[in-house]
């Protein structure tokens, strides 16, 4: 006479093998609903700026920071947002953290030297966006402004 079979332990060892593959699965799905969650407060902060609500895009934006603090493009539009606001030295801030997270983030050295060059600073904007065209060497806009800045230095030296 045969054995039954063993349903409950076949049916374990089924379960053991699954649960696994259901909490990773579980796992990824949060992250992915996470990354969601950051991205659309980033597209919040960036609607903000756009209709010109620099606090609340500071604010949208902060939170994205907090929540990803490597997210590629939050801390620009933050810096745009406190210069927009005037307070150069709050965006000279971020645009230096984006790039040294970033150190080819042209839009970023461009942007701080704007804001360097709105402090009266045309020594550290010319750096700026000398790092720039060094980043892309081909641009014309680019060249422009280290001619422009080269220019306004040799004019104040007078």
């Amino acid at each position: 006479m045969t054995q039954p079979k063993n349903t409950e332990c076949q049916k374990g060892s089924f379960m053991d093998e699954i649960d696994p593959a259901r909490y990773r699965l579980k796992g990824e799905i949060e992250m992915i609903e996470k990354e969601n969650e950051i991205e659309n407060l980033f597209d919040r902060g960036v609607g903000n700026f756009n209709y010109d609500r620099y606090d609340e895009a500071i604010r949208d934006f902060t939170e994205v920071l907090e929540r990803n603090p490597d997210h590629p493009d939050a801390l620009y539009y933050r810096g745009m947002a406190w210069a927009h606001k005037k307070n150069f030295g709050r965006a000279i801030e971020d645009f230096s953290e984006a790039v040294r997270k970033n150190p080819n983030d042209t839009d970023s050295f461009l942007a701080r030297g704007e804001a360097w060059k709105s402090k009266g600073n045309i020594h550290k904007a010319l750096n700026d966006f000398k790092q720039a065209l060094q980043i892309d060497p081909d641009n014309p806009d680019y060249k422009k402004l280290v001619r422009d800045m080269k220019e306004k230095l040799q004019q104040a030296s007078w």
